[in-house]
């Protein structure tokens, strides 16, 4: 179909994308070409500059307005240049940062990232899922992040540095022999002291808005048919990883979905710009013809379909931080030298098991675990365990201290005692409460008090967990009682104690 453009004068083709409302469904990639060096378009020499010029600038010039091209600087032997290509939308909503050889040696990861960008390219009218990146991803391609490896075929660069060893996120935690000099893993002399991290470093910042940054490799040593490291402490869209493996894991193949906490180039994007990201790996032992149209098919339905997914995220992994759950385990043992004690009849705190927590959703907040403790004669002994938040309309601290859900209280001979640690309180999101005005629910806290009749009680240890899940219900935390119900039939048995519903007027809505 055609019509005429006012803009250009010519009468044109009309396009339109038939691209998915499930921008990451799963996409099967048609049958691989060989990709062998001298087969096909592939030259015969490793050189980088080579393939650059014969993988990558035809896709460029096929697309001068979609691919651009820029030179991110030299590398460190100052022979190659550091390539970035950008596939860039007229109106894109997010952006995507993928790389490839940081480990020169590591063919069959930046052909098929090649690969997909060639698809991209040229077939996205044919695949839903290409036609959504095309409509609203920008992709910030880094062919090779070590030119002078890939043409070399060593992992290394000119330097012998691993440069997957070379940021500064935990540099000074690897100390072993092999991140030594002469070690497998070379790690440097100093955070960034190689030319080609200094460029992923400038490229990272000049992209920082970028959702994911996902740096692709291949392995031998490891012998398994999917494999993915992601950052082990670091909040992560992990999904975008795991959905792909289920999807293709059949019975018998071995997986190793792992984590990573060494200075790689994802580990270091993920700690300082909040971008999900990952090194996945593909293992060359698959096939005997690692380059052959066999094994280029399957690792690009593994890396592609990882593309994919990435930019099918919305957030940063920040994101995460205001509404995943979390737990906490807080702890003390009696050394001997010291004690905790408590004294009094009236309720008073613990020493040490105060606490704490910024709410950044409406949830619950869960406490559990135990205390042990040693009475010096017979008393009765009195535990309470309790949540509040300042200005809670229900658990201020005044309420709940007094509400006694969690109480224990018991007359004990002397000796030891272990007893367990159970409340909860439904909580709000930590509010900015105005001085002298308007008070809102803040930060959540933590508090055990003691009291004993007569004498004094030592506590030799304790194990308190706090467990936060976020939960949207109007009532997820009520509480009935059966005291004083005993001749009731069952089902009328028990009465709410909490929430006993109020109107409760702010005066400033």
């Amino acid at each position: 179909m055609k019509q005429y453009n006012a803009a250009t004068g010519k009468v044109e083709d009309i396009v339109t994308l038939a691209y998915s409302d499930d921008e990451g469904a799963f996409w099967e990639p048609p049958a691989q070409p060989n990709m062998n060096f001298g087969a096909g378009h592939v030259p015969s020499s490793r050189d980088a500059e080579g393939l650059i010029n014969a993988l990558y600038e035809p896709l460029r010039k096929s697309e001068p307005v979609y691919v651009t091209r820029k030179i991110l600087g030299r590398d460190q032997s100052n022979t190659f240049n550091v390539y970035q290509y950008t596939f860039a939308p007229k109106s894109y909503t997010k952006t995507i940062i993928l790389s490839a050889g940081t480990h020169g040696n590591e063919d069959t990861a930046f052909l098929s990232l090649y690969r997909f960008l060639f698809h991209l390219v040229h077939d996205y009218r044919n695949y839903p899922q290409l036609a959504y990146i095309r409509e609203n991803v920008k992709l910030v391609v880094i062919p090779f992040n070590n030119p002078w490896g890939v043409t070399n075929n060593v992992r290394h660069n000119s330097r012998s540095v691993d440069l997957n060893r070379n940021t500064d996120y935990l540099w000074d935690k690897i100390t072993g022999t092999k991140y030594q000099t002469g070690g497998v893993y070379y790690k440097g002399s100093a955070p960034f002291s190689e030319a080609e991290t200094q460029i992923v470093r400038s490229y990272l910042e000049g992209n920082s808005e970028a959702i994911a940054y996902i740096d692709f490799h291949n392995i031998q040593a490891v012998k398994a048919e999917h494999i993915v490291y992601t950052p082990r402490y670091l909040t992560q869209h992990r999904e975008i990883f795991g959905d792909v493996i289920n999807k293709m894991r059949k019975p018998t193949d071995r997986v190793v979905f792992g984590s990573a906490a060494v200075p790689t180039l994802y580990c270091y994007a993920a700690n300082r710009f909040a971008m999900t990201t990952g090194n996945p790996e593909w293992w060359n032992g698959r096939y005997t013809d690692v380059l052959g149209s066999p094994n280029m098919t399957e690792i690009l339905r593994f890396f592609g379909n990882i593309i994919i997914k990435a930019c099918g995220l919305e957030y940063k992994t920040n994101v995460l931080e205001t509404g995943e759950k979390f737990t906490k385990l807080f702890m003390y043992n009696k050394t001997g030298i010291d004690s905790i004690t408590s004294t009094g009849t009236t309720y008073s705190n613990i020493k040490h098991t105060i606490y704490d927590f910024n709410i950044k959703r409406f949830g619950l907040l869960k406490m559990r675990g135990h205390i042990k403790f040693t009475l010096t004669e017979s008393a009765t002994v009195g535990i309470n365990p309790f949540l509040y938040q300042v200005y809670h309309p229900d658990f201020a601290y005044s309420t709940a201290k007094d509400t006694l859900y969690g109480e224990y209280i018991q007359a004990l001979a002397p000796g030891t005692y272990t007893i367990p640690i159970n409340n909860a309180m439904h909580v709000f999101p930590t509010n900015y409460s105005e001085s002298g005005g308007t008070q809102r629910a803040e930060l959540a806290k933590m508090r055990i008090q003691a009291k004993v009749s007569i004498g004094t009680i030592t506590i030799e240890s304790f194990r308190i967990w706090i467990d936060y899940e976020p939960n949207n219900l109007g009532n997820p935390f009520e509480v009935y009682d059966a005291t004083g119900k005993e001749a009731a039939a069952e089902g009328s048995d028990y009465v709410l104690k909490y929430p006993i519903i109020t109107a409760n007027d702010d005066g400033d809505l």
